[in-house]
């Protein structure tokens, strides 16, 4: 082995260990926003069922805003579980940062379309509605083309 060999080796081992240091620290930070949206979740969802159903005896109507509160912690949480698979499975363990690129294009999907469900259509502009519309199709082309070059669930080919 030469030593440009050596010395990329070297320098990939230590590329690898400061992901996984990364990794690992992101991994920590997601458990703790995870735990904290579903704490935030359980309590959402027992304020809507005791406090605002239950009137006395009988039964409050509960608002649209209510419902739409609790799905939009339903979405967060979820997208906070799909960055954990994401952190865990392609960056941790299998180090493929091109299947990473793609896990994130997904989960920005998935909040631009938790944006789109949960936004008030009368109390913002026709801007913002248009750039949202815009970016949905962009980033599900961006995602088609990286899944052209690196399929999902197919291996890289060894350098």
């Amino acid at each position: 082995m030469g030593d440009k060999a050596r010395t990329r080796h070297a320098l990939d081992r230590w590329f690898r260990g400061f992901n996984l240091v990364i990794g690992y620290a992101l991994l920590a930070i997601l458990i703790v926003l995870t735990g904290v949206a579903l704490v935030r979740l359980l309590f959402g969802v027992w304020a809507l069922l005791l406090v605002d159903f239950v009137d006395g005896f009988g039964f409050a109507e509960a608002s649209y805003g209510d419902f739409q509160t609790v799905f939009g912690m339903i979405i967060t949480l979820l997208i906070a579980m799909e960055l954990l698979h994401a952190v865990v499975y392609q960056f941790i363990l299998r180090h493929k940062l091109s299947m990473l690129l793609q896990v994130f294009l997904v989960i920005t999907l998935l909040a631009l379309a938790r944006k789109l469900l949960l936004i008030d259509v009368a109390t913002v502009s026709a801007y913002l509605l248009f750039a949202l519309a815009a970016a949905v199709p962009l980033i599900a082309t961006a995602l088609w083309l990286l899944g052209r070059h690196h399929p999902i669930g197919m291996e890289e080919p060894e350098q």
